[in-house]
């Protein structure tokens, strides 16, 4: 490192997380609950800091500006004139529960940062404070592949907006325009999400694939509830949604109850009253997203478009803005959320290199990595058995292949809320048993729930009806009818899939892995799921990995090169003798 680098957090609201740049390039990148354990955790990053000062031989001494990715005085200025417009009910707002991910407690502890740091880590920084949909903009356009590209970011709200377009070109991002501050398309989702029985911010990927089983019976009514206006401008019917006083205590008025039904119970059972109001839910989301991408595309005249913010985790909306916004090109960046906030401050901040990157994504994987030792320090005193094998892709294949249903944790961890190869739960798409396996023995998540492909690259066009670059999961498309029976593990209940192209130079072990099951199967994809078990992160450590194999119905486990059975598993056999691989010396314990 020549230059000077920037740490960066994000921290006392929902995806806490750190990321630090220097020269141009990233350096380290990962989400506080993939160390604390606390899924969407809102802590301060103090674990994050600490391993990434630690892993990149970096005091905090030696770091002499944070970047961070809200500017609290702005937020303070607009929610108080939000509350004043909106009295007496609006006073609903300054209470926690309101809203429990981002607060008025939150944005205490926003200004009180440089208290926070020098008490907790004894450092005092410089603080730049980056407008925060600046920085989702900027972690979007750092990752693609275009110089010039429309970027779209969409949240539950940022400093004084819900919605924003900026246009990037070579290194400057200017913005073009943004939307009011509760005319929200996240608030909208998240409300709809709330009233169906699930958990804001976790679960509205549930509404998502719950959406396919709903006819379109609502839809024309639900149309009423948002208003589209020229220019990609929209807004809430304030007469059906109310989140702008009440926030999540209220989110729907007593009109909208009448309309579409009481709410649901987490604990009810799903009717098709409940899978029709997703598939409004859904659609009309879908609608209005195309009406802004539209818009921006005049704006701005890009043939590109990059989408940013928590909403930017709908693959099927951005299937649609791939097949109908009229963009050459769609991207969405590995970490679209406010995990992905603390790079995108470091990038404003620091700058980016675009011209001096090689072609191609960006890797995902920033996070931390470790050594054989100290995978094996993790088995030790587990009673569990292992080995170490010579080609792990090559036997992981073979036991995919035979039916095992494998934890895979190789390299550094990949940041965003999907696992891409590294931290991953690997299947066979060829058997219709792997979800219920899944679900019962592993994952524990809702039966209607999908599951997504990995898919070699150069084969995304023969298995799919249309070919969309999706390296991070960010596109559902739908499958080839011919392939729908062969791949019954991973098609959707409107045969479509969420699919994860993989590409040799990003991937080039988990390619391995996937080139030498279709050696086997003549099937180009695994079934990726990412390695946890449901409510907790993705797996960072290999004591994490090894804790979630003991604990679930998991076959294998292949941690760097060693592969891991339980004592009395069927699997033991198998590590020995098949694919002809040969061991390696090893203990066995």
């Amino acid at each position: 490192m020549t230059g000077e680098p920037v740490f960066a957090i994000n921290s006392f609201a929902h995806d806490a997380g750190v990321a630090a740049v220097c020269d141009g390039e990233v350096l380290f990148a990962i989400e506080e609950e993939r160390l604390n354990r606390e899924k969407k955790t809102a802590r301060f990053p103090e674990m994050g800091l600490r391993e990434m000062s630690r892993r990149l031989g970096l005091p905090f001494s030696k770091v002499p500006t944070l970047a961070f990715p809200w500017r609290p005085w702005k937020l303070l200025r607009t929610i108080a004139w939000e509350v004043a417009k909106g009295l007496p009910a609006a006073l609903s707002l300054i209470r926690d529960e309101a809203c429990p991910n981002l607060n008025m407690r939150s944005i205490g502890r926003f200004c009180l940062l440089r208290q926070t740091l020098k008490r907790r880590l004894g450092w005092q920084p410089r603080i730049v404070h980056v407008n925060h949909h600046l920085t989702h903009a900027a972690n979007c356009f750092y990752h693609c592949p275009f110089d010039d590209a429309a970027i779209l970011v969409m949240d539950g709200f940022g400093d004084d907006a819900s919605v924003a377009v900026f246009h990037a070109r070579g290194e400057d991002i200017r913005p073009v325009w943004k939307n009011r501050f509760f005319d929200s398309l996240g608030m909208f989702y998240a409300a709809g999400t709330l009233h169906l029985g699930w958990r804001t911010l976790h679960d509205e990927g549930t509404v998502m694939a719950l959406a396919a089983f709903g006819s379109e019976r609502l839809v024309p009514q639900f149309r009423r509830l948002v208003r589209r206006l020229p220019d990609g401008e929209f807004r809430i019917d304030r007469r059906w949604l109310s989140f702008e006083h009440y926030g999540e205590m209220q989110m729907v008025t007593p009109a909208f109850e009448r309309a579409f039904g009481p709410p649901r119970k987490p604990d009810d059972p799903i009717e098709d009253r409940h899978r029709d109001l997703a598939r409004a839910i859904q659609t009309v989301t879908e609608e209005v997203i195309l009406h802004i991408a539209r818009a921006a595309r005049r704006r701005t005249g890009s043939r590109n478009l990059g989408v940013s913010g928590g909403v930017a985790l709908n693959c099927q909306a951005n299937a649609r803005l791939a097949r109908e916004a009229g963009f050459e090109n769609v991207y969405v960046p590995s970490s679209p959320s406010d995990a992905g906030t603390p790079l995108g401050a470091a990038v404003v901040v620091g700058g980016c290199r675009r011209g001096g990157r090689r072609p191609g994504y960006p890797s995902p994987f920033t996070g931390g990595e470790y050594t054989r030792q100290d995978c094996i320090a993790a088995l030790s005193g587990r009673d569990v058995e292992w080995r170490r094998v010579e080609d792990p892709a090559r036997l992981a294949a073979r036991a995919i292949a035979e039916g095992a249903i494998i934890g895979w944790f190789q390299g550094r961890c990949e940041t965003g809320p999907r696992a891409l190869g590294n931290r991953s739960i690997l299947a066979d798409p060829r058997r219709p048993d792997v979800p219920d396996r899944l679900n019962a023995d592993i994952k524990s998540r809702p039966a209607f729930r999908p599951y997504a492909p990995a898919v070699l690259a150069p084969f995304v066009g023969q298995c799919f009806e249309e070919v969309a670059d999706s390296p991070y999961m960010s596109f559902a498309l739908p499958v080839r009818p011919a392939w729908r029976a062969r791949v019954p593990a991973v098609v959707h209940r409107d045969g479509s899939a969420r699919v994860q192209t993989v590409h040799a130079d990003l991937y080039p072990m988990f390619y391995s892995l996937i080139d030498a099951f279709r050696n086997l199967t003549g099937v180009p994809m695994v079934v990726n799921t990412s390695f946890n078990r449901q409510g907790e992160p993705i797996v960072h450590s290999p004591a994490d990995a090894v804790g979630v194999f003991c604990r679930t119905g998991l076959d294998l486990l292949f941690i760097n090169d060693l592969v891991v059975w339980q004592p009395d598993s069927r699997w033991a056999a198998f590590t020995h003798t098949s694919a002809g691989e040969r061991a390696l010396p090893g203990a066995t314990s």
